[in-house]
């Protein structure tokens, strides 16, 4: 007859009660122990789920031990197993436990057997509880919490990684239960380390989701998780304008969360183009099961919880939210107000993310703006103005014709770059006037077009209509007969021994050029400065082949070229501005979707990341 039994301690496994219970009461053999609680001298030490718990749940009563449910979920991996599986699986494997049968069955419905994730080699321990345990309770023991397949880092000391025993955790040791103790709680040196402490602040989040899993039963609508994934992955950009997945996009972006040898340590390697991808599976519909880390990762990834997953259920995805959206003219009396009713979506050619075009019939504005949204903020932002509208040219007009304002304080008023003012007065100038120049005005402005002339007697017609492209514009339609007649004319050139002169050519260029680069580094979004780029701006075609010969040109430009990095450096900088100027917390996920940067290199990763901490201080 049963006379004594260990009380369970906050945490702890069922099997570390029985092995406390087996030294306690001295016995020698595992039969003997066996006998006690089962009544049948055969079985199996199983540290993670249990067996015929109703014979023993009886026998512990006068002890006032946990009922047989109650050690099914908080003295069992049952939860952590059970979370992500229908319900008939669940209550399969619950009366399993309860009943004796096959528990061999229970590993196998739940896909344990064939899964190829690791578990633990040997039970894990912290030094810290291990410490405070001795001086409590004389005693320790093995905590649940710790040998959960994704238990990394003990969550009560967050600085102190898990360690590994002397104890097997299942390999040879189904035969007897084995206590924790100080004897055998002390170090067991692992290669597997390096990787952890490496990894420590991810790997802390994993274990964090994982010890919410094993504590309690979540309702989640199993069956259609698929969608509930799909719409967590549309509020971070992984959708399609078509509501597809994108696949490679998203396998991409978790390798380089996680990178490549934490994923190979964790048996969880990504293959984007695998049409067998567990990544790929788990975002689709399907009847697999798989498990819980798999989950998990997904889920820290993508910046939610074990608990978020219920509030994002039986919810449809909206890359822009639900109408109807704000017009965002800084200058209307309406801004801010949900005039627009509707939304066209078409894919971005960038991204491969929705690029929404919303248009305000009310003034005009229209605007367009790359999804998916993630929240309700982000429907007061867009990515490029498509078109301003009358309402804020006649304000643009007012500003710089009657109150006489700065181009400069015009685009602080405006919310726009001086860039954007220049050429929207440029465009002012272009749009013929209802009425022609007076014979005065004209005989001015063909003044100076002949100064312009005489300043710049080597320059060609086009060179000198970009040093002032209004000028030429007003004279090209009022006077075009006498402009053709007072420009100079094509040079024709002729073979023979007269060599054309580069150095000229060189002066000539270097300004065009200098004048081009100004106007690349001072586009809206950002553009890369490059050869072909500066060329086009500049109107030169030959530039690439000719460089060589115009050496202040080519130093000039050698000196302003941008490599990739250099490049992603600075769409990061601008990134970082236009959040801040939103108002919006600057974090690296919503940097690298608004910089298009998902194919950074891992150095450059890290000094955005240096760049974000100082925007951040």
């Amino acid at each position: 007859m049963l006379s004594y039994f260990p009380y369970f301690y906050e945490d702890e496994l069922l099997y570390s009660a029985i092995a406390r219970y087996h030294v306690h009461v001295g016995n020698i053999k595992l039969t003997h122990t066996l006998q006690d609680l089962y009544g049948k001298k055969y079985g199996r030490a199983i540290p993670d789920l249990a067996s015929q718990l109703n014979q023993l749940s009886n026998r512990l009563k006068k002890f006032e031990a946990p009922s047989t449910d109650e050690m099914i979920d908080k003295h069992t991996m049952y939860f952590y197993y059970t979370n992500f599986v229908s319900n008939s699986i669940k209550n399969e494997v619950r009366h399993l436990m309860k009943s004796g049968g096959d528990l061999g069955k229970a590993y196998r419905i739940l896909g344990l057997l064939s899964n190829k994730i690791k578990e633990t080699s040997h039970f894990k321990f912290c030094p810290e509880c291990l410490t405070e345990d001795l001086d409590k309770y004389g005693e320790t023991y093995w905590r649940l919490s710790h040998q959960l397949p994704t238990s990394f880092v003990c969550l009560k000391h967050k600085h102190q990684v898990l360690l590994f025993s002397r104890v097997p955790y299942r390999k040879g040791s189904r035969t007897k239960y084995v206590a924790a103790s100080e004897g055998n709680c002390y170090f067991l040196q692992d290669k597997c380390y390096d990787i952890i402490y490496s990894n420590k602040e991810i790997l802390t989040l994993i274990t964090e989701e994982g010890v919410k899993l094993a504590k309690r039963q979540y309702s989640w609508d199993i069956a259609n998780l698929h969608k509930t994934y799909r719409f967590m992955l549309s509020k971070r950009g992984y959708l399609t304008a078509q509501g597809f997945v994108n696949q490679t996009k998203l396998g991409r972006n978790l390798i380089r969360y996680y990178g490549d040898e934490l994923l190979k340590y964790l048996n969880c390697e990504v293959k984007p183009g695998d049409a067998s991808c567990w990544l790929r599976l788990l975002t689709s519909k399907h009847r697999a099961i798989f498990h819980p880390l798999k989950h998990i990762l997904l889920l820290v990834f993508l910046q939610e919880s074990v608990d978020s997953i219920k509030e994002n259920e039986n919810k449809s995805f909206f890359a822009f939210g639900e109408g109807p959206y704000p017009c965002l003219n800084p200058v209307a009396e309406h801004y801010g107000q949900r005039l627009i009713e509707d939304v066209q979506i078409k894919r971005d050619e960038n991204t491969g993310n929705p690029r929404g075009l919303f248009v305000c019939e009310k003034c005009g504005f229209s605007y367009s703006r790359i999804g998916p949204d993630k929240d309700i903020n982000d429907q007061f932002r867009y990515n490029k103005v498509i078109e301003y509208g009358p309402v804020w040219k006649e304000k643009l007009n007012y500003f710089i014709n009657n109150e006489n304002l700065s181009k400069k304080e015009t685009a602080r008023r405006l919310n726009v770059s001086i860039e954007t003012v220049r050429r929207y007065l440029n465009g002012f100038e272009k749009q013929p006037k209802k009425e022609a120049p007076t014979i005065k005005k004209l005989d001015e402005l063909k003044k100076r077009w002949l100064n312009l002339v005489e300043q710049y007697p080597n320059y060609s017609q086009n060179q000198l209509r970009e040093l002032d492209k209004g000028l030429y514009t007003l004279l090209y339609y009022y006077a075009k007969e006498w402009l053709q007649q007072n420009s100079p004319k094509g040079k024709t050139y002729h073979n023979g021994n007269k060599r054309f002169n580069w150095e000229e050519r060189d002066k000539q260029v270097l300004p065009l050029i200098k004048k081009a680069i100004e106007k690349i580094l001072n586009e809206e979004k950002p553009v890369r400065v490059t050869l072909y780029r500066i060329a086009q701006e500049a109107g030169i075609s030959e530039l690439k082949s000719k460089l060589e010969k115009m050496p202040e040109t080519k130093q000039y430009i050698l000196s302003k070229l941008e490599s990739v990095e250099q490049f992603q450096l600075r769409r990061a900088k601008w990134a970082i501005e236009m959040i801040k100027k939103q108002g919006m917390h600057v974090s690296k996920s919503k940097v690298m979707e608004m910089a298009n940067l998902h194919k950074a290199s891992i150095e450059t990763m890290s000094k955005i990341d240096k760049l974000i901490e100082s925007y951040n201080c």
